[in-house]
């Protein structure tokens, strides 16, 4: 056996992990400040955007009010057909224009939809209503003299001290509606319908008819009207 033969292995040498040393080069520096920036910019702008957005629907809205306001003051005299009455009153409704008060006498607002409105003392005396939809409506101490609510929706509205002297009420529906202290003398209740209308007394009714054939519903206690 030779000398090379006793002689023992090297040591294995078992190498670490060789550490890695990060560097950020100048134009690295640059590229993350020109990606911050950018963003920045591009927030700003999404910012300027929507507020010029708002601020474009704003001044449509007040244009669109304008424009409703001028026909309904510019319209004077009885109407008998719609002359933008209703689009105009429906548009003031939608941008949640005050219409408190409002004089909408002798009108056409056949069809008009505007449920849960606020009219508090607006004037609709000899308006035409037919099949409007004011379910819902705060209609306290309303002007409703002579107007025409035939098959109109008035379900649930708050008519405290309206005054519906001599209108004609055929087949509107009234379920549940208040009516204290409102008028409802001289009128038509044909098919009419006050189910579960609060307020009602007899004598609101004085001077009222309806068609036999097709009496209207009332709150229990309540007498039928005479024949028209």
């Amino acid at each position: 056996m030779s000398d090379s033969d006793t002689t023992p292995p090297a040591p294995t040498r078992t190498r670490g992990p060789i550490p890695i040393k990060w560097h950020h080069s100048t134009f690295e520096v640059a590229l993350v400040s020109v990606q911050a920036l950018t963003a920045a910019v591009t927030m700003i702008v999404a910012l300027v955007g929507a507020v010029y957005v708002q601020q474009e629907h704003e001044d449509r809205r007040q244009a669109r009010m304008t424009r409703a306001w001028n026909l309904i003051h510019m319209t004077q005299g009885e109407l008998f057909y719609n002359v933008g009455q209703v689009e105009a009153l429906q548009s003031l409704f939608e941008t949640d224009a005050n219409l408190r008060e409002i004089n909408m006498s002798s009108r056409f607002l056949q069809g008009i939809q505007l449920p849960g409105v606020d009219l508090f003392r607006a004037n609709f005396r000899h308006s035409k209503l037919m099949q409007a939809n004011l379910r819902g409506a705060r209609l306290g101490r309303v002007d409703f003299v002579k107007a025409n609510l035939t098959d109109a929706n008035l379900e649930e509205a708050d008519l405290r001290g309206a005054s519906l002297s001599a209108a004609d009420l055929t087949r509107a529906n009234f379920r549940s509606a208040d009516f204290e202290g409102a008028i409802i003398g001289s009128t038509n209740l044909t098919g009419a319908d006050f189910a579960e209308a609060r307020g009602l007394v007899a004598e609101q009714f004085a001077n009222s008819c309806a068609d036999p054939a097709d009496p209207p519903a009332l709150p229990a206690g309540l007498p039928q009207p005479p024949a028209c």
